[in-house]
């Protein structure tokens, strides 16, 4: 690479770079770095902290950490701890962080770095603030749990800035659209009208309601529990005479087991009112 002379690859072909640089008491060293771009990115860092002054350790043979090792602990701590929707999705997609991050050493991550990936990816795929957020929450935890577990020294993410959420919206069905959806529905589809009346009288999520088991479902004390909500907390609804009616609908033609909204040809559950 043009400038960067002190980049080099050993042996030839193996995709093993090393960089070569003088510190700044004077002393040339040599550390081994992993792949081209981590190499690259080490190697500026070691000519910054030379020319800042900085006394390095005597031993640098600590083995690089990528941030996709970062993201593989992030992501099992999810599993373990958090709770993804309703289809085993989470509130982000990894693989994009992992595009715009995962080769990077962690050491050489910075604020900026992070806040240049947000702004591109926010344009390139049409984000809202709270979408950004969320991206941001989930490198965030990465480092955070790289310190935990002794990876990391520092949590670059927390030093960029949240984006304000102006997006939401709350949004009620008018008095004559109910009446048009209940007759498309009534017309289309009838098998499926306790579906539209639990959504119409509970307000649950779409990921809550095709979620949810009949072990949570309380018709004797008119109550639902929720135990995988947007934010992981246990949530209970209380049903009126209509919800009601509806999960009693449900259940007498169910097999009382397993996922409450299922397919009309099996048991498969749904994912969506689609």
């Amino acid at each position: 690479m043009k400038g960067l002379k002190g980049i080099f690859e050993r042996p030839q072909g193996s995709g093993c770079w090393w960089i070569r640089y003088v510190d700044a008491v004077g002393v040339e060293r040599r550390e081994k770095a992993g792949t081209k771009s981590i190499a690259t990115q080490l190697y500026r860092k070691r000519k910054q902290q030379a020319l800042e002054g900085k006394k390095l350790p005597e031993k640098l043979r600590s083995k690089t950490v990528t941030f996709n090792e970062l993201m593989d602990d992030a992501i099992e701590h999810c599993d373990d701890h958090a709770v993804p929707g309703a289809d085993g999705s989470y509130s982000c997609r990894v693989e994009l962080i992992r595009g715009g991050l995962g080769s990077s050493a962690i050491d050489t991550i910075t604020p900026q770095q992070i806040s240049r990936w947000l702004c591109k990816a926010r344009r390139d795929n049409d984000w809202k603030p709270a979408t950004a957020n969320r991206y941001k929450a989930m490198v965030s935890l990465a480092f955070r749990l790289g310190i935990e577990n002794g990876k990391c020294q520092q949590n670059p993410a927390r030093m960029v800035r949240r984006l304000r959420e102006n997006n939401e919206r709350i949004r009620f069905l008018s008095e004559d659209e109910e009446k048009r959806l209940r007759k498309a529905i009534e017309a289309q589809y009838p098998e499926r009208m306790p579906e539209l009346e639990v959504v119409l009288n509970t307000g649950m999520r779409k990921s809550e309601q095709y979620g949810l088991n009949w072990a949570d479902v309380n018709l004797v004390a008119r109550r639902v529990t929720l135990r995988h909500t947007k934010n992981g907390s246990v949530r209970h609804i209380p049903l009126n005479m209509v919800a009601l009616q509806a999960f009693q609908d449900l259940w007498d033609k169910s097999t009382r087991e397993g996922r409450v909204f299922i397919s009309t040809h099996g048991t498969d559950p749904l994912q969506n009112p689609r």
